[in-house]
């Protein structure tokens, strides 16, 4: 992890997104290392996939609290629909919260913003089922004026360059976590999205800007 880390600011890389969940005391030994590592070069962003309970979380948050780490967000550290725990969570934190499993719909959205549960959401568009969704809790997360932010599946190109897209329509989107398009060991898409150096460069072309798919995609196919 702090090989990754470390190779990803070189890069170019500035904001980091750290993977905990499992123990809490290994998680703040691992961001400790990078930050050791890296202090001063960059900030991080926390994401726990709804690994601990209400008693890890406030523990591992008040562990972080008394640490010298530059940290701005911290992501579902509960589950899902534990909408009353993650709001304990966020009034207590001195970190921002951010809600992303506990927000699939325009529904999750307004129950969120409306009971105070989070400092922010994610908005993913496998996740809540397309643009039409993705634009309805952008609206209700803009309109209560709480933090945006943008991710995806472990997913194709085609899935990555549309949320990209929809981010780059919205001026007010504070984070994209776009990794899969770093990920992906053969790239079949051609056109699109593109990944240069630290940034995803969007198409000029109409639509998606997806010219067509290699031969070995093709290929592939043939075979099934």
């Amino acid at each position: 992890m702090l090989q990754d880390a470390i190779e990803l600011y070189q890069s170019g890389y500035t904001k980091l997104k750290i993977k905990v969940g499992l123990d809490v005391n290994q998680d703040i030994e691992r961001i400790k290392l990078i930050s050791e590592h890296l202090k001063d070069k960059v900030t991080l962003l926390i994401d726990a996939n709804q690994g601990y309970n209400y008693k890890q979380a406030i523990n591992f948050i008040n562990q972080l609290t008394n640490l010298d780490i530059n940290i701005e967000i911290i992501e579902q550290p509960v589950k899902r629909y534990a909408l009353n725990v993650l709001q304990q969570i966020t009034q207590k934190s001195f970190y921002p919260i951010i809600a992303d499993e506990s927000c699939h719909s325009p529904i999750d959205a307004l129950n969120i913003v409306k009971n105070n549960c989070a400092d922010g959401i994610n908005i993913k568009l496998m996740k809540c089922g397309g643009i039409n969704n993705a634009n309805a809790i952008y609206h209700i997360a803009h309109t209560a004026n709480i933090n945006i932010m943008v991710g995806c599946m472990l997913e194709s190109p085609i899935g990555v360059n549309a949320i990209a897209s929809f981010a780059a329509s919205k001026a007010d989107i504070c984070y994209a976590d776009l990794d899969p398009i770093a990920l992906i060991k053969y790239n079949s898409i051609q056109g699109g999205a593109q990944l240069v150096n630290n940034q995803i460069i969007l198409s000029d072309n109409p639509g998606l800007g997806i010219t067509g798919f290699s031969d070995s995609l093709m290929h592939i196919l043939e075979i099934k």
